[in-house]
């Protein structure tokens, strides 16, 4: 029992942290490097369905901020979403990457986390993925698959993006 709260309590400090960063680091949409954003059919996102989300990098001097937007329907049963990420680079090589739990809602409360915002009876959430430097200018690829242990897919996600912003220009 003690375990989940320091877990729960450290996850809510991760998420307050990245909503500072995004908002001290997005005061200017001139910081903004990509956004982009996927509509879900049927609201629903199967395992093995790869969304995929290409930049450039002209800069490789700044710090970037990776994040992702999910939008829900508001009844979506978890209060996290396990998710595979990948940096990849141009020549299809995986610099960055692992399992990322996004927690969605309060485990307790039932209250939306992440940079919210609520859209009739949908949410959409900020969360970070990753901080990032690039080597090499170029074209860089995330991947993103989910990782729900059980569920050959996710229902009640609507939306999936990223937003690629330079956090130290």
């Amino acid at each position: 029992m003690e375990k989940t709260k320091r877990k729960a309590g450290q996850q809510f400090i991760v998420s307050f942290i990245t909503i500072t960063l995004f908002f001290l680091g997005s005061c200017t949409e001139k910081n903004i490097v990509d956004e982009q954003n996927l509509a879900l059919k049927k609201g629903s996102w199967g395992r093995n369905d790869t969304l995929k989300f290409s930049f450039e990098i002209e800069d490789t001097i700044s710090t970037y901020l990776a994040s992702c937007f999910v939008k829900n329907e508001g009844d979506y049963p978890f209060s996290n979403l396990f998710m595979n990420y990948s940096l990849i680079d141009s020549n299809s090589k995986t610099i960055e990457g692992g399992i990322r739990d996004l927690l969605i809602y309060d485990p307790k409360s039932g209250e939306p986390l992440g940079k919210k915002e609520m859209i009739g009876n949908q949410v959409q959430g900020v969360y970070a993925l990753d901080t990032l430097e690039f080597k090499n200018k170029g074209k860089y690829t995330i991947a993103l698959n989910h990782s729900m242990r059980d569920l050959e897919s996710t229902e009640k996600i609507t939306n999936i993006g990223i937003q690629i912003l330079k956090i130290n220009p």
